[in-house]
């Protein structure tokens, strides 16, 4: 019971933003919007339900990954809905990030042997290169950034050296490297160098996270049996 407790406080802890019309920290129901009381809410379950898991297991999806703070009403009357598993899973992303959420769940598969679908899993280092423009749109739409940068995003599909690398598989960092000094396949490791700090005003770094945001997400929908559009729209 203790232990339950402590998981519902670090949840509303953890979901909750602060208000500066009320000048305090306040949690919303992922369902409708509403203010969270601290007393009145249901953790729930959002990827990944008790029931599908043995209870000698259960402890593995009591976890930051899998658990949303809930009104109460809301979860009594649409817990077991798609549209709450899809308006869960959005909120819980742009808190916890895909990538945080994407290795927890590979982890109940791959060493825990747990039964849950294991969907597609690319290696996340050899992507080809056009898919790293649409995983990076990804990664922006979803955290709600792809207004600020999405010509530069968009303009990279145009360049000569992702048009060159075609459907070649790169690692993301080798790749923008690559873009710099404009040499071919052939010559890739002879002249190697350090990557650049940015693109066209955006941080490597941060292209880099929505690469990763855009790749965790589209796997963990996969898993769910959503399309990205549907997550985005819930």
């Amino acid at each position: 019971m203790e232990e339950r407790q402590r998981q519902r406080v670090a949840a509303y802890r953890r979901h909750a933003t602060y208000d500066p019309g009320t000048r305090e920290y306040r949690c919303v129901c992922p369902w409708c919007g509403g203010r969270i009381d601290r007393d009145n809410f249901n953790l729930h379950e959002a990827i990944v339900r008790r029931s599908d898991v043995p209870v000698d297991k259960q402890e593995l999806i009591f976890v930051p990954e899998n658990m949303i703070p809930v009104h109460s009403s809301c979860h009594s009357d649409h817990g077991n809905s798609r549209e709450m598993k899809l308006r869960c899973l959005l909120s819980m992303i742009r808190v916890l990030d895909a990538s945080k959420i994407g290795r927890w769940y590979v982890s109940l598969w791959k060493e825990h042997e747990l039964s849950v679908p294991k969907g597609i899993l690319l290696d996340e280092k050899l992507i080809p290169a056009r898919w790293c423009i649409d995983m990076m749109q990804v990664g922006a739409r979803v955290h709600g950034e792809l207004n600020g940068i999405a010509h530069e995003i968009v303009s990279m599909s145009d360049e000569d050296w992702i048009i060159r690398a075609g459907e070649e598989s790169w690692d993301f960092r080798t790749l923008v490297a690559w873009k710099w000094q404009g040499h071919n396949k052939k010559s890739k490791k002879r002249n190697m160098r350090k990557p650049p700090e940015e693109h066209m005003g955006i941080s490597a770094s941060r292209l880099s996270y929505f690469l990763d945001e855009g790749y965790w997400t589209k796997y963990i929908c996969g898993c769910c049996g959503f399309t990205v559009e549907e997550l985005l729209s819930s």
